[in-house]
């Protein structure tokens, strides 16, 4: 018997439909990735409030991370039941008009507390859809979880790749070098006028280019239909591979049983290291790079770097962990993410080796952001995972609170040498915590319910017992 998937009167074919839907996700991922250009224009930002606070710091205006640490946590889980409730364009549109209007809003905006707002709302609103289009896309071709996975978040790096140069092109294109002032045991660098002055420009321009991505995001995400779900989970049963279709639950626990279960507060603690990892790479670079008085070009093309290896990372993690095993994968990423840290400050005096180090960094730590998702799936299955997996990456949140405490209280205290050290020894805890792991739970065993016995009633006229009631 021959099964093919039933022809569809919709101008664009189901399988056509999922290839808009995976670019589509991978430009939200995009979109999320911007976050990271703050690390590019952090000290333009900076540079521009010292005109309305003079003591203003990076540090301070870094306050808006935990504030869409905060937005993460609630509107990721969020966005998930409201997409299954609603579908995926409803979600993906808050976030999109959200962030687009905050940046526009950004360019005309005097105080830094208000910035601060405004931005924590742009950055954080398009989280109510961090996983939503990637889960559409699983439901389109649910044998390729992993490689698909890593294809969509590998988007999160194109973000801060192409707009960190733009940002510099359009703010600080004759490549003036910033002044520097001491700030505890740290450095500040800020730019004159002749910079700053194109921070209102920049984020007109942004808003512009966002609002265009996101319009093709929303027209192109939607679920597919359940003909074509059922017609896929016969073809792939009948290939002689596990029946997977789109309402599949796979005999998995309830969300409360699965957060009982040890190995999603590991997995939680392994991303949220990673998190402060990456951030402290992302974001800092340049500040970093400055102290070693490399020009505002060249950290820019870091920045690029940085992001084409994460990108690289992303895919490559993606299908190295089809082929081989969890453990594996997740102990080479765990070398390079204590390695890097520890040993950047040894070799930061070489440009050669200064942008070596940083792309190598994330090309490791990259690799936490795209093999949780498929394992998380494979542990608790289809229909629950996509839960459990939304609750594990507000690790991302815990990450940018991490990040802010010690970018507040501590950096100023011990400089970035000591915080890289203390990033990379702390990273090493992951070899235990792995170690401590349970990925092959028998789920059927833990939800098997113990019958309650019967209890035996006498029937009196004949003098025979029986059970006459069932408890």
């Amino acid at each position: 018997m021959v099964i093919t998937i039933p022809k569809s009167t919709a101008l664009i074919s189901p399988y056509l439909r999922g290839f808009l839907v995976a670019f589509a996700a991978f430009l939200y991922q995009a979109m999320l990735g911007v976050l990271y250009i703050w690390g590019a224009i952090s000290i333009y930002v900076s540079s521009y409030f010292r005109q309305y606070k003079p003591e203003i710091t990076t540090q301070e205006l870094g306050t808006f991370m935990p504030i869409r640490a905060v937005l993460l946590m609630i509107l990721m889980p969020s966005g998930t039941f409201m997409e299954k409730k609603y579908g995926p364009r409803p979600v993906i549109a808050i976030g999109a008009i959200g962030m687009t209007t905050c940046a526009f809003a950004l360019a005309y905006v005097k105080s830094p507390t208000l910035f601060i707002i405004i931005l924590s709302l742009g950055f954080g609103l398009p989280t109510i859809g961090f996983y939503v289009p990637i889960m559409c896309v699983w439901k389109y071709f649910p044998g390729r979880r992993s490689i698909l996975t890593g294809l969509s978040v590998c988007g999160f790096s194109l973000g801060p790749l192409v707009f960190s140069y733009i940002c510099h092109m359009i703010v600080n294109p004759n490549d003036i070098p910033p002044k520097e002032y001491n700030y505890g045991a740290i450095k500040q660098y800020y730019f004159e006028e002749e910079v700053y002055s194109n921070v209102p420009k920049l984020f007109i321009t942004l808003s512009i280019i966002w609002g265009i991505i996101f319009c093709y995001i929303v027209f192109a995400v939607q679920n597919p239909s359940k003909e074509y779900c059922d017609a896929l989970a016969l073809i792939r049963e009948a290939e002689g591979r596990r029946r997977s279709t789109c309402d599949e639950s796979n005999q998995c626990p309830d969300v409360a049983t699965a957060l009982k279960h040890r190995t999603f507060w590991i997995f939680a603690t392994l991303l949220t290291i990673a998190t402060w990892n990456d951030f402290i790479f992302g974001l800092a670079y340049k500040e970093i790079g400055f102290n070693y008085q490399y020009s505002d070009s060249y950290l820019t093309l870091v920045g690029i770097l940085y992001s084409i290896a994460n990108a690289t990372g992303r895919i490559s993690w993606g299908i190295i962990t089809q082929k081989y095993p969890f453990v594996t994968c997740y102990q080479l990423i765990l070398v390079g993410q204590t390695f890097f840290p520890l040993t950047l400050a040894v070799v930061a005096r070489s440009p050669l080796l200064y942008v070596l180090w940083i792309m190598l960094s994330t090309l490791f730590t990259s690799g936490n952001f795209v093999v949780f998702a498929p394992l998380t799936m494979k542990i608790y299955g289809l229909k629950c995972g996509e839960t459990i997996y939304t609750l594990v990456a507000t690790s991302f949140a815990v990450g940018a609170f991490v990040l802010y405490f010690m970018n507040t209280f501590v950096l100023p205290y011990i400089g970035y040498k000591l915080m890289l050290e203390l990033v990379g020894i702390i990273s090493a805890f992951g070899y235990i915590l792995l170690w401590m792991a349970e990925l092959k739970p028998d789920w059927n065993k833990q939800n098997t319910k113990k019958e309650k016995p019967s209890i035996p009633m006498l029937d009196i006229e004949n003098g025979n017992k029986s059970n006459l009631l069932e408890m």
